[in-house]
Parts: C-alpha cells; sequence; structure tokens
C-alpha cells in the first residue's frame, strides 16, 4: 500500500547486482503462504537512472492446465527504499493475491 516502505539492510547501489524481490501468494483475511513464489529482478542502476519513478512487476497468481492469470504491482524505488503503492490492493485485478516476501542482495 502507499503507506508501506520497506528499507532493505543494502541500499540498491551496494548490492554487486541489484535486488531481487520474492513474490508470494497471499490470502485476505488469513495472510501470505510459503507457495507459489515469483522472483523479479531490479538492476542496482535503476535508481541513478529512474530516480523516484513508478515501476510496474507483471507477476503470476495462478497458474494450471487451463489457465494463466498475472497481476500487476506498482512500486517506487529510492537507492534504500521500496515504497508500495495502494493499487497494490485492488480485488478486481486481483493484485491483493500476491505480496512482497522478501527482498534480497544479488
Amino acid at each position: 500500500m502507499a503507506a508501506d516502505t520497506i528499507t532493505p539492510s543494502k541500499k540498491l547501489s551496494e548490492c554487486p547486482n541489484g535486488w531481487i524481490l520474492v513474490w508470494g501468494d497471499y490470502d485476505v483475511g488469513a495472510g501470505s503462504n510459503d507457495y507459489q513464489f515469483v522472483f523479479t529482478f531490479v538492476p542496482k542502476t535503476f535508481t541513478s537512472l529512474f530516480p523516484g519513478k513508478d515501476s510496474y512487476f507483471q507477476i503470476p497468481n495462478y497458474v494450471s492446465e487451463t489457465q494463466n492469470q498475472t497481476t500487476i504491482k506498482q512500486l517506487t524505488f529510492t537507492d534504500s527504499t521500496i515504497k508500495g503503492n495502494d493499487i497494490n490492493k485492488n480485488s478486481f485485478s486481483q493484485s491483493d493475491d500476491v505480496t512482497l516476501r522478501r527482498v534480497l542482495a544479488f
């Protein structure tokens, strides 16, 4: 959400290559689940190239033999923080079915 800000222990510019965002399944009212993990990469140079700009991440949130669903998350980055957006809790687009679980230095 817009009120949520993450401050990873290592700044983006201090990582060898960048941050890896670890997404996982989320159920409204129940919380996060330890499955359906997705990994996305934020390059180390991103904030120096595009400071304070919004970024969108397309994340699969349901896959079966007959159906593939994805959602979109919007985040804003600084060298030391990741900030959410209220659009990330949209049940219509199912963006509330996925949550950011970890930020890894890479």
